[in-house]
């Protein structure tokens, strides 16, 4: 399978988890007081915000970076969400160099060395 249909799927992966989380979220909390229903809904951010930020840390690359740009954009995001795409910034995982020269190479259509 192509990298990008592994992509593909790896994202649709994580967006219906996502949707399955908040629609469940909703459901378990609908005849909840105010109080339960904020805190439930602030763990599932929590949930949320680590899952897409292991999932673009895994994907390393154009992804990752568009976790780690959206991630300085705290304003966009619940804040439970933000926290936890400032992972992206700490903590990315490495990516060793001989894929980075492959990928230079690719992008390039020759050799660095």
């Amino acid at each position: 399978m192509a990298t990008s249909s592994k992509r593909f799927i790896k994202l649709a992966g994580m967006t219906a988890g996502i949707a399955g989380k908040a629609a469940k979220n909703s459901l378990r909390h609908l005849s909840s007081d105010e109080t339960t229903r904020q805190a439930a809904r602030s763990e599932m951010l929590t949930d949320v915000g680590l899952q897409i930020a292991d999932t673009l840390g895994e994907m390393k690359g154009a992804v990752m970076k568009v976790g780690q740009i959206a991630s300085q954009y705290k304003e966009v995001f619940p804040p439970e969400v933000a926290k936890a795409l400032e992972k992206l910034q700490k903590a990315a995982p490495p990516m060793p160099f001989g894929v980075s020269n492959q990928q230079v190479d690719r992008d390039r259509g020759k050799s660095i060395n």
